[in-house]
């Protein structure tokens, strides 16, 4: 028995056929996203927890009037399905819609962005610098998606001398936020020297994007000890982690930009400083012999444009023998020796503090060593008579009041025999 071949378009024809007779205007409950509005039409995607259906509304402007549709929020469509055979394409075309109440995820996502904002960690206080030359980056990405390649490319056109650490994570899905997270973990444990994290996604749709809406994965970026750039979707879309993070980069590659500037700009940067200090010497030079001239048409100093030209030769050597790379060969001398001199010269005043606080001890001990209160506590003391020390007995006489101080206390006493 032979069996029947069917064509794509008898096939499609039917599947047409089969939905459009069995489907009276039905009504719809979901979450709109993807808005699009093309002149007086509009287009969308209704979905719920796991499925979605693509949407048209034709002349929109006709049908609502109270209402202005919003990605997020959550309506009722009135409509039929509709099968296109050309495309193969299961759409539903809407007659009437209505808001049923905000639309889950929107209301999470705007709930979260107001919580965490109150509690500052969108501040640009609290945002961490990027260095503008890095060494070394980390980028939480997946290794089998077209971004990865995007940002590499950037890096390796612009600055292949880079180090780069790739931590393959999933970026979509249930989960994604939780692999996210240990990403991070992984990367400050494994090396606290890189100088930046780029977490980078490609588009989709808020769904898609939903796992970067996630409140720990929000504390763990704020609390990271490595600045993060986030490049997640594209430049309109906005999550939660782009708000908390350090930077936040319209694209992928404009991510890798900011952390590998193009090392030509960089040798451009150094050969325009250079340039500018040329001239500065020159214009000074310039500015130092008109000055000569004329003090020389003044005072008859006709030796000085000799002298100038001396100098003017000599600066001229100068100028050839300056190149960046003698620059900064001449300035890491200059630092090494700087170094050294600090070291020493803390070195000797440690030692000069350490020989004053000996002196300083010494002269306390001996300052201790004739205070009377120390001499006392030995068991001396000390005898007045009428307020004065009385250093001799020739000064004391029978029956004489006198008082003896000890260490501690004091008594009277009488005399009651003085043979001197």
């Amino acid at each position: 028995m032979n069996q029947h071949i069917f064509t794509v378009s008898e096939i499609n024809n039917r599947i047409k056929n089969l939905v459009e007779s069995n489907f009276y205007p039905i009504c719809i409950k979901g979450e709109i996203s993807d808005l699009k509005i093309s002149h007086s039409h509009m287009y969308f995607t209704i979905k719920d927890e796991s499925s979605s259906l693509s949407c048209a509304l034709w002349n929109y402007k006709t049908k609502i009037s109270d209402y202005n549709p919003q990605s997020g929020d959550k309506v009722i469509l009135k409509g039929k399905p509709n099968f296109w055979p050309k495309g193969g394409k299961l759409s539903f075309n809407v007659n009437n819609i209505k808001k049923s109440g905000e639309g889950d995820l929107w209301a999470q996502f705007q709930h979260l962005k107001k919580k965490l904002y109150n509690k500052g960690l969108f501040d640009d206080l609290s945002k961490k610098n990027i260095k503008k030359y890095p060494t070394k980056i980390a980028i939480i990405s997946s290794e089998t998606g077209s971004v990865i390649k995007d940002i590499l490319n950037v890096i390796v056109n612009n600055t292949s001398y880079l180090n780069i650490l790739l931590r393959n994570c999933k970026m979509q899905g249930e989960s994604s936020s939780q692999d996210v997270i240990a990403a991070i973990d992984d990367i400050h444990n494994y090396d606290l020297s890189i100088d930046a994290i780029i977490i980078a996604r490609g588009g989709g749709s808020f769904e898609d994007l939903w796992c970067f809406n996630d409140e720990k994965l929000a504390h763990r970026i704020f609390s990271s000890k490595i600045p993060i750039i986030t490049a997640i979707g594209h430049e309109t879309d906005t999550t939660i982690a782009d708000y908390v993070s350090d930077l936040r980069a319209a694209t992928p590659s404009i991510a890798a930009k900011i952390v590998a500037p193009s090392t030509v700009d960089c040798i451009q940067d150094v050969e325009h400083f250079h340039n500018s200090i040329k001239n500065i010497i020159i214009n000074k030079i310039s500015n130092f012999t008109v000055k000569v001239d004329s003090m020389k048409e003044r005072h008859g100093l006709h030796k000085a444009k000799y002298i100038l030209k001396n100098h003017h030769d000599k600066f001229l050597r100068i100028k050839r023998n300056i190149t960046p790379i003698r620059l900064k060969s001449f300035l890491n001398s200059r630092l090494e020796k700087y170094k050294m001199v600090s070291k020493n010269l803390f070195k000797s005043v440690d030692l000069s503090l350490i020989n004053k606080r000996n002196k300083l001890n010494y002269i306390i001990n001996i300052i201790n060593s004739y205070n009377p209160e120390s001499v006392m506590k030995k068991g001396y003391s000390i005898v007045y008579k009428k307020n004065k020390v009385i250093k001799d007995t020739i000064n004391l006489s029978s029956d004489e009041l006198i008082t003896i101080k000890f260490h501690k206390g004091k008594i009277n006493a009488k005399i009651s025999n003085n043979d001197n």
